[in-house]
C-alpha cells in the first residue's frame, strides 16, 4: 500500500492537482445550483402553473359564476331576486377532507356585500362528510 492511500481521503483531496480541484468545484457548484433553482422550478412542469385567485366581485350573477366553475368541482350555485350564494355540495372523503371548507357564500346584488355562512361537516349514511348548512332543513 502506498502512503498516498494510507492518508485520510479530505487530505488527499487537497494535495490533488489544481485542475481536479477546480472541476470538483464546478461539480459541487452545478450540484448546488440544480439543488437550489432548476428542481423547485421544474414544480411548473409537473403541476402545472398555479390558478390565479379571482375576487368575488367579478361576479355579478349566478349564470356568470355556474359558467366559471366546473361542475365536477362539488359546488352549487343558487339565485334570488337580489343575491346568489354558493354551497358546496360533493361529500369529502379521503385525503384533505379536513382542509375543505364548509362556507356558503351569499353574495347580494343590489349593495354588492358578501357574507360567508359557516356550515358544519356531517356524515351521511355513506360515511362520506357532507357540509350542512343552518336551515337547510336537510
Amino acid at each position: 500500500m502506498s502512503d498516498e492511500s494510507k492518508m485520510p481521503w479530505f487530505l488527499r483531496w487537497f494535495e490533488a492537482r489544481p485542475r481536479v480541484i477546480a472541476l470538483q468545484g464546478v461539480a459541487l457548484a452545478g450540484a448546488v445550483f440544480a439543488g437550489v433553482w432548476f428542481f423547485p422550478l421544474q414544480s411548473n412542469l409537473l403541476f402545472g402553473t398555479p390558478p390565479k385567485s379571482i375576487p368575488w366581485s367579478y361576479f355579478h350573477s349566478a349564470e356568470q359564476l355556474n359558467d366559471f366553475m366546473s361542475r365536477r368541482s362539488g359546488t352549487r350555485v343558487r339565485q334570488g331576486t337580489d343575491w346568489w350564494s354558493v354551497e358546496v355540495t360533493r361529500p369529502v372523503s379521503g385525503f384533505g377532507a379536513d382542509s375543505v371548507p364548509c362556507t356558503r357564500v351569499l353574495r347580494t346584488v343590489a349593495d354588492g356585500k358578501t357574507i360567508l355562512i359557516d356550515g358544519d361537516w356531517r356524515y351521511n349514511s355513506d360515511g362520506f362528510r357532507v357540509c350542512r348548512y343552518p336551515g337547510d332543513g336537510r
